[in-house]
């Protein structure tokens, strides 16, 4: 299990022991006792923080998906895939680096 299903796991059980705890309620005190109203809030808050900590559930799972496919996009083998002439090496660099250097040497 991981803490999400934890976590959804507890939200189930508090939904189900409110929902019972309001039968209970109605058929002992009636329908529009005080203790139903209690239990009625109560179990209606739970289901509200379940649909909550569902949709956080979602969100952090597609924002993940989303950063590993932003990452995964850019493998090492796209720098491969590309011709020898378009890749720029270190070579490269201290040769063009060189380059200017002589060139700003020769307009002294």
């Amino acid at each position: 299990l991981t803490a999400g299903d934890d976590d959804s796991h507890r939200y189930e059980s508090a939904i189900e022991i409110f929902a019972t705890l309001l039968d209970l309620s109605r058929e002992r005190d009636g329908e529009t006792s005080l203790n139903a109203a209690l239990c009625q809030y109560e179990y209606g808050n739970a289901l509200f923080r379940a649909a909550v900590r569902k949709k956080e559930m979602l969100e952090d799972a597609a924002a993940a998906a989303a950063n590993e496919k932003k990452e995964g996009s850019k493998s090492p083998r796209d720098d491969e895939d590309k011709k020898p002439a378009a890749r720029v090496t270190n070579a490269d660099n201290a040769e063009s680096r060189r380059r200017e250097i002589a060139a700003a040497a020769a307009m002294k």
